[in-house]
C-alpha cells in the first residue's frame, strides 16, 4: 500500500468514542436521525484528524457559506445545495480546497489527515462517483519541480494526484460511520449509533444497549458487559464519571437516559490510559447531543399500553394531586415534629428518667394521630389508563460575526407508564427427599412510572481555535409501587401490603472547552471539562404492614414484631470533577511515522449523605377486648383512627436501626500519559499508564446512641498500564490486541453495613466495611473484516483474571435471607464474540423486483465462561466454593432484520434477543444456586414519514412474552410474565421557513 493511501484511509474513522453525525446520521437542523436529505439537496460531512486523532476547530466552508467548525470529535457537515462549488477546509494556516459537483441526493464523506511536516491527505467518498484518495504531499513535490504543476495545484484539487480505491457507489449513512469508528479505534470498541437506536425504536439507553455484542440487560435498567455484573461496569457522561441515585447499585441505572438526549454510545471493552481505572467488563460512554447547525423545532406525542395492565384492574394509592409530575409535593411529607428531630440528629423517644428531654405521652399521641391522618394505607383497585408521553425539542444557531458563533439547544420529555404484575414466589428448604417447597406466596402489584427529563446546551465558537459548551441535564424517574403479597410463610397464612414512592434523579452541569495551541505547527489541543452532578434518591413515607389469617380465614393485623413500618429515606450524592487533557501530534521520516502524545490529569470529589428513619405503630392495648376488636377491623386505615391511638392503643415509636444512616466521601486524583503511533503503513501501537490515588471513607452511625459508629477507609495509589497494537493486514482486514491492568473498588454502600433492599431479588442486603479492592488483568484479541464501507464481520477473544473479586454472599436469618458482600479468592472470565452486519444486495432477484440492497441483517453472538473460587474462610454457608460468576450468562445472541426505503419514507426493524441462564442468587446450606432462565425477546419497530413535516412510529415490544422464571434445582421459586407492549407516536417537525 502506498503511504498516501494509508494516510488517507486512516482519516476515514469517525470521532473517537462517539459516532457523531455522518451523512444521514444527523440532520443539520435537529441532530436527529434522517434517512434522506431534502429533495433538491445533497449532504456533505467532513471528518478531520491530526496525526490519527480527531481534530477540533477545523473550519469548513462551501462556497461563501461557512458549513461549520469541527467538534471535539472532528466532525461537521449537513445539507447543502447542489451544483459545482469549492469546499475549503482550513486548519490553522493549512487550507485544502476540494472541487465538488454535487448532484441531487448525493451523499459525500470527506476525511482529512493533518500530519506535522507534510501536506494533508484525504479520502472522498461519494454515493454517486465512488471513492478516491488524494495525497497533497505528492502533488507538492511535483509542484516544486514544475511551475505549471504548481499553478494547477493552486487552482484546485481536481488536478491533484488521486488514487482510486473503489469506484462503486456506496451508502454513506450512520451505519457506515460506525463501521469506520470500530475500524480505526485504538481499543476494542463496540458502538451504537443514533440511527441504530432509532431504527430499533428504543426509548432509553438501557434497552438500546442490550443489542450490543456481549451485553445483557437486567431488570430493564442495568447492563452487564461480557457477563460481569454491573459492579464491574462503569458509565461516563461526556467523559465524566457521575454518581448513581440508586443505593442498590454502584452505577447509574441506564433507563434514566432517554435516547432523545443521546448522540451515540460507545462501549469500550479494552482499557486505555485515558479511561478511569475502575474497568472490568467495559466502560459505557454516553455522549449527549451538541448544538444544532441550523434552527429546528420538534414535538412528539405517544400513547401505548401493556397486555394485562392497560384497561385492566390494578392497584393504586390515593396520593397527591400532582403525582403525575413525578415529584411529591406534600402528600408524603414527614410530620414536622419527626422531621425536626431528624434534622437535630435526635431520636423520637418517650420521656423517661434516663431521657428527660423526650416526648410526653400526649405529644407522642398527637404526632401519631397526625402521621396516621396524613397517610393512606389501603390500596385501592382501579382500571389502569394507557401509557402516554410528550416531548419538545428546539435549537437555534446565531452567527454573531465572522468568527463568533452561538448555538442553543433544549429539549423536554415527560412520560407516564404502568406495569401490573402477578408473580408466584416460593421458598425452598433442603430435606432427605431433596428440595421441598416450604413457603409459597402470590404477589400482585402495580407500578406507576413517571419520567421527566430536561436537557440544554449552550455552545460558543470563537473562531476556529476556541470552543466552549455548557451542557445541563435533569433526569428524574419516579416509581409508585402498590402491592399485595398473599400466601403461607412459616406455616402461617398472611398478607403483606406495601405502598412505596421513590424518586431517582440526576442533575448535572458540564462546562467544557477545547482550545488549539500555537505549538506543533498549530496542531496541539488543550481540552478541559468541569462537571457538577447531584444524584438523589428520595423515598417518602414507605408503608408496609402485615395481616394474618386464622383457621376460619378471618383476617386481622399481625402481632409479630414486624407488624407495620413507615419510613422516610433520602440519599444525596454530590460529585465535582475537573478533567484536563493535552494532545500534541508528532511525525518522523517525512510523515511516514506519525502519532499523538496525550497527557491527562484530573480530580473527582464525591460526598454522600444517606439516611433512613423508620417508625412503627406499636401495640400498647391494655384492654384485650378492645385490642381484639381493633385488630380485626377491615383494614389498617380504619384501625388507625384517633380513638385507637394513645397509651391504650397504637403508640408511634421510632425503630431506626443503628446502621440506617451513613455519610461518605471520596477524593480521586489521577494523571495519565498515552502515546499513539502509526508506522510502516501497517502497524499502530498505543501504550499508556495511569496513576490513581484514591482516598475514600464511609462512616455508619447510630442516631440512638451517640458515639456508636463504624468507619471504613480506603487509601491507596495504583499504577494502571495499558498496551494495544493493531496490524492492518490489508485494506479489508486487521488484527488488534490489547493488554491492561485495572481494578474495581468497593462502592460507598458496599463498605457500609447500612441495609438496602436488592430490587432484583427482594432480599435485604448490607455492606462489608472490610472489603478490599479487586485487581483485574485484561487480554483482548479481535480480528476484523470489512466487506464495504458499512458491512463488517469481527471475531474477538477475551480473558480476564481477577484477584480478590467482590461477590455477594447469602446468610441465613430467621424467617428470611440476608445478603452481604465479601472478597472471593480469585476468578476468571473468558469468551468469544462474533459481530456481523451486511446489506442484502446479494439477494437481488430472490424476491422479484424487490431491491434487497435496502434490507439488512445484523447479528452478534457471545459465548462466555467464568469461574470464581471462594475463600473457604469467607464463604459462609455457600453451597459451592467454585461456580460461575454471579450474573454471567453463558451466551448472548442478537438478530435484527431491517429495511430503510431509499427516499426515507419507511423504516422498519425486527429485533430478537436472548441470553443464557445466569446465577441471580448463590445457594446456601447444600441448596443449589438460583438461575434466571432464558427469556427470548422479539421487538418490532416501524416508522412512516407520511408527510414532509409529519411522521409516525409503531413499536411492538416483547411479542413472544415468555415466562420470566427464577429456578432453583428444578423448581421455579419466582415466575411472572411482563406482557406484550404497544406504543404509537406522532412527530411534527416543521421545516425551516415553512
Amino acid at each position: 500500500m502506498k503511504r498516501s493511501t494509508a494516510l488517507a484511509l486512516s482519516s476515514i474513522a469517525v470521532a473517537v468514542k462517539l459516532a457523531l453525525a455522518p451523512v444521514q446520521a444527523q440532520s443539520p437542523a435537529t441532530g436527529a436521525v434522517v434517512q434522506a436529505q431534502p429533495r433538491g439537496a445533497a449532504q456533505v460531512w467532513v471528518y478531520a484528524y491530526r496525526a490519527g486523532q480527531p481534530a477540533a476547530g477545523v473550519e469548513v466552508k462551501l462556497g461563501a457559506r461557512v458549513l461549520g467548525v469541527t467538534s471535539a470529535q472532528g466532525v461537521v457537515g449537513g445539507a447543502v445545495t447542489t451544483g459545482a462549488q469549492t469546499l475549503e477546509v482550513r486548519d490553522g494556516q493549512r487550507v485544502v480546497p476540494i472541487e465538488l459537483d454535487l448532484a441531487e441526493g448525493e451523499q459525500v464523506q470527506i476525511a482529512l489527515q493533518f500530519v506535522p511536516g507534510r501536506a494533508p491527505a484525504y479520502t472522498l467518498k461519494s454515493s454517486v462517483s465512488g471513492t478516491r484518495t488524494v495525497d497533497l504531499a505528492a502533488e507538492e513535490a511535483r509542484a516544486a519541480a514544475a511551475a505549471q504543476a504548481a499553478a494547477e495545484a493552486e487552482r484546485g484539487a481536481t488536478t491533484l494526484d488521486a488514487v482510486e480505491v473503489g469506484a462503486e457507489a456506496f451508502r454513506t449513512d450512520d451505519q457506515a460511520a460506525y463501521v469506520d469508528l470500530k475500524r480505526m479505534s485504538v481499543s476494542v470498541d463496540d458502538t451504537l449509533s443514533i440511527e441504530q437506536i432509532s431504527r430499533a425504536g428504543d426509548s432509553d439507553a438501557a434497552v438500546a444497549l442490550r443489542r450490543v455484542t456481549g451485553l445483557t440487560l437486567v431488570n430493564s435498567r442495568f447492563v452487564y458487559v461480557r457477563g460481569l455484573g454491573e459492579r464491574y461496569s462503569s458509565v461516563l457522561l461526556n467523559g465524566a464519571q457521575i454518581p448513581s441515585p440508586d443505593p442498590t447499585r454502584r452505577v447509574i441505572p441506564l433507563d434514566l437516559f432517554p435516547t432523545e438526549v443521546l448522540e451515540g454510545v460507545v462501549v469500550q471493552k479494552s482499557y486505555t490510559a485515558d479511561m478511569p481505572g475502575e474497568f472490568g467488563g467495559g466502560t459505557i460512554q454516553l455522549r449527549t447531543r451538541t448544538v444544532p447547525l441550523e434552527p429546528f423545532f420538534k414535538a412528539t406525542a405517544s400513547i401505548g399500553g401493556t397486555q394485562g395492565t392497560t384497561f385492566s384492574e390494578g392497584l393504586r394509592e390515593q396520593g397527591g394531586k400532582r403525582d403525575w409530575t413525578g415529584r411529591d409535593r406534600s402528600a408524603r411529607n414527614p410530620d414536622p415534629t419527626l422531621d425536626g428531630v431528624r434534622r437535630a440528629g435526635g431520636f423520637f423517644a418517650p420521656q423517661t428518667l434516663a431521657n428527660p428531654n423526650g416526648f410526653t405521652a400526649t405529644q407522642i399521641e398527637q404526632v401519631g394521630e397526625r402521621v396516621a391522618a396524613s397517610s393512606n394505607y389501603e390500596p385501592r383497585r382501579a382500571d389502569i389508563a394507557p401509557d402516554v408521553g410528550l416531548g419538545l425539542a428546539a435549537g437555534q444557531r446565531f452567527e454573531l460575526s465572522d468568527d463568533v458563533r452561538l448555538g442553543l439547544l433544549g429539549s423536554f420529555r415527560w412520560s407516564q407508564g404502568w406495569d401490573s404484575r402477578e408473580e408466584t414466589r416460593r421458598f425452598l428448604q433442603a430435606s432427605s427427599q431433596g428440595l421441598l417447597v416450604r413457603d409459597e406466596t402470590a404477589l400482585t402489584g402495580t407500578t406507576r412510572e413517571v419520567d421527566v427529563s430536561g436537557f440544554s446546551v449552550l455552545g460558543l465558537e470563537l473562531g476556529a481555535d476556541h470552543r466552549l459548551a455548557l451542557t445541563s441535564m435533569l433526569l428524574r424517574q419516579t416509581e409508585n409501587e402498590v402491592r399485595e403479597q398473599i400466601g403461607v410463610v412459616d406455616a402461617q397464612p398472611l398478607q403483606r401490603n406495601l405502598l412505596e414512592w421513590v424518586e431517582n434523579s440526576l442533575l448535572s452541569h458540564q462546562l467544557a472547552g477545547t482550545h488549539r495551541l500555537p505549538w506543533f505547527e498549530e496542531m496541539a489541543d488543550f481540552e478541559w471539562q468541569y462537571t457538577d452532578a447531584t444524584a438523589r434518591r428520595y423515598a417518602p413515607n414507605t408503608r408496609e404492614y402485615l395481616y394474618v389469617f386464622d383457621d376460619d380465614g378471618n383476617r386481622s393485623l399481625s402481632t409479630f414484631s414486624d407488624i407495620n413500618q413507615q419510613s422516610w429515606a433520602n440519599l444525596d450524592d454530590d460529585s465535582r470533577s475537573l478533567d484536563l487533557r493535552f494532545k500534541a501530534p508528532f511525525a518522523f521520516n517525512d510523515g511516514a511515522t506519525f502519532g499523538t502524545v496525550s497527557l491527562s490529569a484530573g480530580r473527582t470529589l464525591r460526598d454522600r449523605d444517606s439516611y433512613i428513619r423508620r417508625y412503627q405503630f406499636g401495640l400498647r392495648f391494655t384492654d384485650p377486648n378492645l385490642r381484639r376488636f381493633v385488630l380485626s377491623l377491615p383494614n389498617f386505615e380504619q384501625m388507625l383512627q384517633p380513638q385507637y391511638i394513645g397509651p391504650n392503643g397504637f403508640v408511634l415509636q421510632e425503630i431506626t436501626a443503628a446502621t440506617d444512616n451513613y455519610v461518605a466521601d471520596q477524593r480521586l486524583d489521577y494523571v495519565g500519559l498515552g502515546v499513539d503511533v502509526t508506522f510502516d503503513d501497517r502497524f499502530r501501537l498505543n501504550a499508556g499508564a495511569r496513576r490513581e490515588r484514591n482516598m475514600q471513607s464511609v462512616s455508619t452511625f447510630s442516631v440512638l446512641q451517640a458515639g456508636q459508629q463504624i468507619d471504613s477507609r480506603l487509601d491507596e495509589a495504583t499504577w494502571l498500564p495499558s498496551f494495544g497494537a493493531t496490524w492492518m493486514i490489508n485494506d479489508e482486514q486487521q488484527l488488534r490486541f490489547g493488554w491492561s491492568r485495572t481494578l474495581s473498588r468497593p462502592d460507598f454502600r458496599e463498605l457500609s453495613p447500612a441495609p438496602f433492599l436488592d430490587p432484583i431479588l427482594d432480599i435485604l442486603t448490607f455492606g462489608n466495611p472490610d472489603l478490599q479492592t479487586a485487581r483485574i488483568t485484561n487480554l483482548d484479541l479481535r480480528w476484523e473484516y470489512y466487506f464495504s464501507a458499512d458491512e463488517s464481520l469481527s471475531v474477538a477473544l477475551f480473558r480476564k483474571t481477577f484477584d480478590k473479586p467482590i461477590e455477594k454472599l447469602l446468610l441465613p436469618a430467621t424467617g428470611s435471607l440476608l445478603q452481604t458482600l465479601a472478597n472471593a479468592e480469585s476468578a476468571t472470565n473468558q469468551g468469544l464474540e462474533i459481530d456481523y452486519f451486511q446489506r442484502m444486495g446479494w439477494a437481488d432477484g430472490w424476491f422479484g423486483d424487490v431491491d434487497m440492497s435496502n434490507w439488512f441483517i445484523a447479528a452478534n453472538y457471545s459465548w462466555i465462561d467464568s469461574e470464581i473460587r471462594l475463600d473457604p474462610a469467607r464463604a459462609g454457608v455457600s453451597t459451592s466454593l467454585n461456580r460461575p460468576l454471579e450474573g454471567q450468562s453463558p451466551y448472548v445472541a442478537n438478530l435484527q432484520l431491517g429495511y430503510s426505503s431509499p427516499e426515507g419514507t419507511h423504516e422498519t426493524a425486527l429485533s430478537f434477543n436472548i441470553s443464557g441462564k445466569r446465577i441471580v442468587q448463590v445457594g446456601i446450606d447444600t441448596q443449589p444456586d438460583v438461575y434466571e432462565q432464558p427469556a427470548p425477546s422479539l421487538d418490532f419497530n416501524w416508522k412512516w414519514q407520511f408527510a414532509p413535516e409529519w411522521s409516525t412510529r409503531l413499536r411492538l415490544r416483547n411479542l413472544l412474552d415468555p415466562s420470566v422464571e427464577f429456578r432453583q434445582g428444578d423448581i421455579n421459586i419466582r415466575e411472572f410474565k411482563r406482557g406484550r407492549e404497544i406504543n404509537l407516536s406522532l412527530e411534527w417537525s416543521p421545516k425551516r421557513g415553512g
